[in-house]
């Protein structure tokens, strides 16, 4: 072997963090270090606060993010035949429309009552309930978004686009946090086609959480879980108008400082892993030869 090549195997040795041990959750193998880039102002804030960020919804760069691909057409029937035998009496309408939360149903009985056509299914469908279908899609998502927060993980540390995108062009950080002591997360599922909401929550009990965890297929480079905790188990951050989880210093594994990181967040970063041994300090670089990251082990 030459002597650059030996020397280009050595600076290669360590380009990378070592494996993530993995755990079993259910029937699925999840990883047990899960990783979250930060902007400079979101890594200040994490570290000094112990916090988490939860967004909405609204939030996000994927315009796409908890839009529906249409609701269960068998669900929609049956639940249009049991509208019917409801909606004359109001009593039934009210516990009829408790069976279904998330569904703006008033509409439907307020139109049925107004028309006052002949007691005929279909067409009661048809003038009352088809109609209201497109509705139902648009609200879907907002009402099963509206009392709860999001946190977004990735499996990856050494993405050079998500480092680009989501930590502020290198300037942040990504926190690896220990996976079993966080609340319970779930692994983003990549598809062509949107979710189809099921309206009898017995097809599917995890059909909020499912949607909340479906994206385009594009997206699939990011590897990404989520974490969707009520906002009430959540508090509102001081720093402005968005919710937190805040957590213990040992929730945190490792953090790896962008190759650009900002001066004050090193500094933090090298305060935190100072005081608490357990967790290691990486910095990243550009690898010599290959569009690549190099994440080499920080002593402070």
């Amino acid at each position: 072997m030459t002597a650059l090549l030996r020397f280009f195997v050595m600076f290669d040795m360590h380009s990378c963090l070592p494996a993530a041990e993995r755990h079993q959750l259910g029937d699925a193998l999840v990883p047990g270090i899960i990783f979250k880039y930060l902007s400079v102002e979101g890594g200040l804030a994490s570290l000094r606060d112990m916090t988490i960020k939860f967004s909405r919804v609204g939030d996000f760069n994927d315009p796409f993010e908890l839009k529906v691909g249409g609701i269960d057409e068998d669900d929609m029937m049956r639940i249009a035949e049991e509208a019917f035998v409801a909606y004359r009496d109001e009593s039934s309408w009210r516990q009829f429309c408790e069976r279904f939360p998330y569904l703006q149903l008033d509409d439907i009985r307020s139109e049925a009552l107004a028309l006052g056509f002949s007691p005929d299914f279909y067409h009661f469908f048809h003038v009352a309930f088809a109609k209201t279908r497109d509705m139902l899609i648009e609200s879907l998502p907002k009402r099963a978004n509206q009392d709860m927060g999001i946190a977004c993980f990735s499996e990856v540390y050494n993405s050079i686009l998500m480092w680009s995108h989501y930590a502020e062009f290198h300037k942040g950080i990504v926190i690896g946090y220990k996976i079993k002591l966080l609340p319970e997360l779930t692994k983003v599922v990549y598809d062509r086609k949107r979710y189809v909401v099921p309206l009898y929550r017995e097809k599917d009990p995890d059909w909020a959480k499912r949607l909340s965890a479906t994206k385009f297929l594009d997206w699939s480079y990011e590897r990404e879980w989520r974490c969707l905790v009520p906002t009430a188990r959540l508090s509102i951050s001081t720093k402005g108008n968005f919710h937190v989880l805040h957590h213990e210093p040992r929730t945190i594994d490792h953090i790896i400082m962008g190759i650009n990181i900002d001066k004050t967040l090193r500094d933090d970063c090298e305060y935190f892993a100072r005081f608490h041994p357990a967790c290691k300090l990486y910095q990243a670089r550009c690898h010599l030869t290959r569009y690549a990251l190099q994440i080499d082990m920080v002593k402070v």
